[in-house]
């Protein structure tokens, strides 16, 4: 195993109320921890954080929820997250009443983050 992906729903405080259930953040919290550890101890493996930027979701969300992982990374290992990825919403026929974020909102929110995170892209756009 040489690389893994992560979906990260929300910031802590809004996870379930996005997921529509209960979450156990503090395992969220642990395996963010533990992607990092093992990045910093394996040689060629790294990790990917990324979140769907869902109309459950403000700007200010996704950049709590970049000071939190960039936090926890920073504790596991001193090192910062290697990606995050910002995805574009896409609405589905159940979900068309619930619009995706402007793409300018989207950009803007991710060159918000290049303080908190090294590297920031965005998909889906």
């Amino acid at each position: 195993l040489d690389y893994v992906a992560m979906d990260i729903k929300a910031p802590f405080a809004k996870y379930g109320a996005v997921c529509g259930r209960a979450v156990d953040t503090a395992a969220v919290r642990e395996t963010i921890s533990l992607l990092a550890g093992t990045a910093a101890a394996q040689k060629g493996f790294t990790y990917e954080l990324r979140t769907t930027f869902s109309p459950d979701l403000e700007p200010d969300d996704i950049l709590q929820l970049a000071q939190e992982i960039a936090g926890i990374a920073q504790d596991a290992c001193g090192a910062a997250v290697p990606l995050y990825t910002l995805q574009q919403y896409r609405p589905t026929p159940q979900t068309e009443d619930r619009p995706a974020h402007a793409p300018e909102t989207v950009r803007e929110t991710a060159a918000a983050l290049a303080g908190i995170l090294p590297k920031v892209r965005v998909l889906g756009i």
